[in-house]
């Protein structure tokens, strides 16, 4: 899996740029923009749509903004979103378009499909705080399975962002390539973090972070209200280059790497015909067979 590293985030630091972004912050490894009133309404409604499909119907009715919808967010302690198809292909229809937008998807092979809209709340859901993936400790997604070329997507949609944010560190390339080769658990990555340098960012809506997959991060939860946000991963490597054991992992499939979409699609059924026929297309029979299963065993039309 060859792919050099500084010379992605060289190009991606031009592009966003040249795209007119607005750039908050620019690090070798780390990039954060801000996202016009525009964009951050479209995700927000595309978001709000699902959340408020996700609770209990006697609640729905009361939900008229986005205020009203974290009211009820905020009414438990755990959340969980309604298996749907609407809501994942109307985020990785954003998603897809933004990075055009801004230059990137030029620069990646790959995206993660569907993203993965959150909610997090101010403190942990009994129990998850002893798993040995929980994200409130300091890591990579690379050390849980993860593909080591991936680049990390977070976007704060709002909420109470003082109380729960993302915590995120950055280093140089000989520190980032060491931490890449380490294959956990969390626990034991403390000693990994001394001499990183914690990236000074403030979170707030609309705020998108880029960032290494290579880089630690952690979730901070300091009581207070729920935290919504939405993030993804992208592939630097082509995700049909490597089909192994992965594809069919339990915990992280590499299966859920698709390939950019070559046309907008408004529906399950565009992006699961557009995505087999583009490999049909190229003669990529391995590949084929592999996403018809993996789309199987999600159950979704086009599997066999």
């Amino acid at each position: 899996m060859s792919f050099d590293r500084a010379r992605f985030w060289r190009r991606a630091g031009r592009a966003l740029k040249a795209s007119g972004a607005r750039c908050v912050l620019d690090r070798p490894f780390v990039k954060a923009v801000d996202l016009g009133a525009g964009d951050l309404d479209s995700v927000r409604e595309i978001a709000s749509r699902w959340l408020r499909a996700s609770l209990p119907a006697s609640a729905q009715a009361s939900v008229r903004d986005w205020p009203s919808l974290l009211g009820q967010l905020n009414r438990g302690s755990r959340f969980d979103l309604a298996p749907q198809a609407e809501g994942p292909v109307a985020l990785d229809h954003w998603a897809n378009g933004w990075l055009a937008r801004c230059g990137l998807a030029e620069l990646v092979r790959g995206i993660e499909f569907p993203a993965n809209l959150r909610v997090s709340h101010g403190a942990p859901p009994p129990g998850y705080a002893a798993r040995p993936y929980a994200t409130d400790r300091a890591h990579s997604d690379i050390w849980a399975g993860e593909p080591a070329d991936i680049v990390n997507v977070f976007l704060y949609l709002g909420g109470d962002l003082a109380a729960s944010h993302l915590e995120l560190y950055d280093s140089d390339q000989a520190s980032l390539e060491s931490l890449a080769a380490f294959t956990g658990p969390y626990e034991s990555a403390l000693p990994l973090l001394s001499g990183l340098e914690r990236v000074d960012v403030e979170p707030r809506p609309g705020r998108l972070l880029l960032f290494d997959g290579a880089c630690p991060h952690r979730t901070i939860r300091e009581g207070g209200g729920v935290r919504v946000s939405l993030d993804f991963r992208l592939r630097r490597v082509d995700p049909y280059a490597q089909i192994d054991e992965r594809w069919s992992d339990d915990y992280i499939p590499w299966s859920k790497y698709w390939q950019l979409p070559a046309d907008p699609t408004t529906s399950l059924e565009e992006r699961v015909a557009g995505e087999l026929g583009r490999l049909g297309r190229h003669g990529l029979a391995r590949a084929l067979a592999a996403r018809r299963r993996s789309l199987a065993r999600a159950g979704w039309a086009g599997g066999s």
